[in-house]
């Protein structure tokens, strides 16, 4: 049969399969209750015309909406930030493969996206959410679990909170390989420009740098921290010159800091050695080298773990994934 064109329905399917309005029906809702012949002629008739279930009609039906939330971020000085918006791309082709859509919010503390989430739940009868940019006593964690809301975290509770679900990158695992390249690479001196915040995230990406430095036999921990800026990469990369200049390389906590340090390399005429984190586009526009986070991976699994959730699978509420990231070296 020669394939239609146009918007398919459920009509159009049952006519290209075959069989009745009723039993496409079936197939979609209960489809333990078609013949195993019946089904696979209505599969291929579903992937022929390309039909998708109308949403809105499903969600009445199921008491679902097929949508998930997550708030959106601005990327400081468009650097570091741009991960968190790969993430939530990847995360919206994840959803895809099962039909849910992302509801995309702005909200700048706890208590703003807190009062979101109740907005969408009562409006849109939201079916999940997915928690990004986790922090120390995060507010939204114990609110989500004391609901019974289905949702999973990008990134860790840095402090005590309700079991979860959550995925999250190893920063720690990912400057301890940026400082052990560099003391391969013969720097016996290496500082750690971090943030001057509690998130957590900061600390663990200097976990991974204190561990590496540990192992070496001329270990000096020399640590400066400010807030995400470019700016402040300058800064930093001026203060470590002024007060220790015997030092020759530096771990960064993210591109934007490493992205600061290295335009005044280039003003000063220095050569401190510098690796980034999240290798952004501005990382290989400098030839930084920085550390990789497997943001499709990490937006994947936090999709399946919410799903697991939204089906009832057994135990799909406190499970947890902490995966590994890798170093992209530059000259």
């Amino acid at each position: 049969m020669a394939r239609k064109t146009g918007r398919a329905t459920i009509m159009s399917v049952a006519e290209y399969a075959g069989v009745s309005r009723q039993t496409v029906s079936n197939f979609l809702h209960t489809p333990e209750m078609v013949a195993s012949e019946t089904r696979q002629r209505v599969e291929e008739a579903i992937a022929a015309l390309d039909y998708r279930p109308h949403l809105a009609a499903r969600s009445m039906r199921t008491d679902r909406s097929q949508a998930i939330a997550v708030r959106i971020t601005s990327a400081p000085e468009g650097v570091s930030g741009l991960a968190l918006e790969r993430f939530t791309h990847a995360l919206c082709a994840a959803a895809r493969t099962e039909n849910y859509h992302l509801i995309v919010f702005v909200a700048d503390s706890d208590e703003e996206e807190i009062a979101t989430y109740k907005d969408l739940l009562a409006t849109l009868n939201l079916d999940g959410v997915v928690v990004v940019a986790t922090h120390r006593y995060d507010q939204r964690i114990g609110w989500l679990t004391e609901r019974g809301i289905p949702f999973v975290a990008f990134g860790r509770s840095w402090s005590p909170a309700p079991e979860h679900s959550w995925v999250d990158v190893d920063g720690s695992a990912g400057t301890y390989a940026a400082t052990r390249h560099l003391l391969d690479a013969g720097h016996r001196k290496i500082a750690f420009f971090g943030w001057d915040d509690s998130a957590g995230v900061g600390d663990d990406r200097e976990s991974g740098w204190r561990r590496a430095l540990a192992e070496s036999p001329a270990a000096e921990f020399i640590s400066l921290n400010r807030a995400d800026t470019i700016e402040n990469g300058a800064a930093m990369a001026d203060q470590l010159a002024d007060e220790h200049p015997d030092v020759t390389a530096a771990v960064c906590v993210s591109d934007s800091i490493a992205v600061g340090a290295a335009r005044r390399n280039l003003e000063t005429g220095r050569s401190l050695a510098l690796v980034g984190f999240d290798d952004t586009a501005a990382a290989l526009a400098l030839g930084i080298s920085s550390v990789v986070q497997p943001l499709e991976e990490a937006a994947g699994h936090c999709f399946r773990l919410l799903h697991q959730q939204l089906t009832d699978q057994v135990g799909a509420r406190h499970q947890r994934m902490l995966l590994e990231p890798s170093l992209n070296v530059r000259s």
